[in-house]
């Protein structure tokens, strides 16, 4: 039997992506499966350098709309909004650092397997025993197995985030309907979000405050020395 064909039962494995098993079926040797892991590897590079660059566009927008609070430049509906956008922003970056997170294992796992392929491949050249190699495979199986539970761990916790943003959209969408109803909020009262983007604010505000008072008082010049009582403004006068 083949290599390849040894391989045929690592790469049923539910953990490996489906490009990967896709690699496998359509190799007609593992050289050419090497080659093509390879490309598949290097659109998951791709893939997370793209996840990257979204992430530092979305802090610096999270940035920019959180100095307008902190400095005051927004107030009334304005603010509101701002905050709101502050809010889905945060959201967003969860969202993307969790795929991150997955892009980065998965690039890790497909870095390891052709790793193994390679070593499998060398000692098959060099007539390791075919009980061996197999050895080699089931310990990698094991691996995968491990590496499922992480991923799934890691949808479980995008799919979090996801409703997350499905939530917000009931909020506003309830938002909506109490408008078109007509419906006149009670004065003083808040509603969920409202305490929750008065929070937001109110920490925005706190942070640059404390930094000042942290610096003004680290900077104060030490308390001057009392000064000392003269014994006499002026000489007394002779005799």
């Amino acid at each position: 039997m083949s290599l390849l064909e040894r391989l045929r039962r690592l790469f049923s494995h539910g953990a490996l992506a489906e490009d990967a098993r896709r690699a496998y079926l359509d190799s007609r040797s593992t050289q050419d499966l090497l080659r093509k892991l390879d490309e598949v590897l290097t659109r998951n590079e791709v893939e997370l350098g793209d996840v990257r660059k979204e992430v530092d566009r979305v802090e610096g927008s999270e940035r920019e709309e959180t100095t307008k609070v902190r400095d005051g430049k927004v107030d009334g509906r304005q603010k509101r909004y701002t905050l709101q956008t502050i809010k889905r922003l945060r959201r967003q970056l969860d969202n993307l650092e969790s795929r991150m997170a997955i892009y980065d294992r998965n690039i890790t796992l497909h870095l390891n397997l052709i790793a193994k392929i390679q070593d499998m491949q060398a000692m098959a050249l060099r007539g390791v025993t075919e009980e061996k190699i197999d050895e080699i495979i089931t310990e990698f199986e094991q691996h995968l197995a491990e590496f499922s539970e992480v991923v799934r761990a890691g949808e479980t916790a995008l799919e979090g985030v996801t409703g997350l943003a499905a939530e917000e959209n009931r909020e506003l969408d309830a938002l909506e309907r109490e408008i078109t109803a007509g419906d006149k909020q009670r004065a003083g009262e808040k509603s969920r979000e409202d305490k929750e983007l008065a929070k937001m604010e109110a920490e925005i505000k706190a942070a640059p405050a404390a930094e000042k008072k942290t610096k003004v008082e680290s900077e104060a010049p030490a308390p001057a020395e009392p000064a000392r009582k003269k014994s006499r403004e002026a000489e007394e006068p002779e005799g």
